[in-house]
């Protein structure tokens, strides 16, 4: 989203809220209309708008949204749709019984075909293999399907986390992350005086 097209939601916030933005000078709005832009940039227009229009008519709040809540708004319409963790189970269940371990494993059989978080979920395709084998009757199932369940949920809300920031946020925290790995990795050694542990 440009900074234009920020103002422009800006000027809708402002029309249904006015009293958020009364004491507001105008280098105090441009400083929010700033925020709005940055916190949207890799964010379509139509789907900021959408979203603000959505609150406005469906709110009973009298205060305006949040960032945070807009963001929720367009993750929830950019999700729906999106498997919970019984459906997703159902999926590879339904993926795991059709396929067959002595064919030809490639990237276009029932395992390759599943959605990324699935696969991520069940560990790959050693996991998919590992499932698969198991009697349905048993613990070692039960467990195998809430470790799966719960590790599913983890890979949706990562996603629905990673959709919601900005690029340049993104980028920010994974390069402070390295930075302070490589921070940590000196201490070790220091403290180690440089040997193996």
């Amino acid at each position: 989203m440009t900074t234009a097209e920020a103002a422009k939601i800006v000027g809708v916030l402002m029309s249904y809220y006015p009293d958020t933005f009364k004491s507001m000078n105008d280098e105090q709005t441009k400083t929010y209309i700033t925020i709005w832009q940055k916190s949207f940039d890799d964010f379509e227009y139509k789907d900021v708008s959408l979203a603000v229009w959505d609150f406005i008519q469906n709110s009973t709040d009298d205060f305006m949204p949040k960032v945070g809540k807009i963001k929720q708004i367009i993750n929830d319409q950019k999700f729906e749709g999106v498997p919970n963790e019984m459906e997703a189970f159902e999926v590879l269940m339904r993926a795991r019984k059709k396929f067959n371990r002595y064919a030809t494993i490639s990237d276009d059989d029932e395992y390759g075909t599943l959605p990324e978080p699935i696969k991520k979920a069940i560990g790959g395709r050693q996991g998919f293999m590992r499932i698969g084998d198991l009697n349905t009757e048993t613990d070692a199932y039960s467990v195998e399907k809430t470790h799966f369940m719960k590790q599913y949920k983890a890979e949706i809300d990562k996603a629905k986390k990673d959709a919601s920031r900005p690029k340049w946020l993104s980028d920010a925290i994974s390069e402070r992350t390295l930075h302070l790995s490589a921070i940590e990795n000196e201490k070790v050694k220091e403290l180690t005086d440089g040997k193996q542990i």
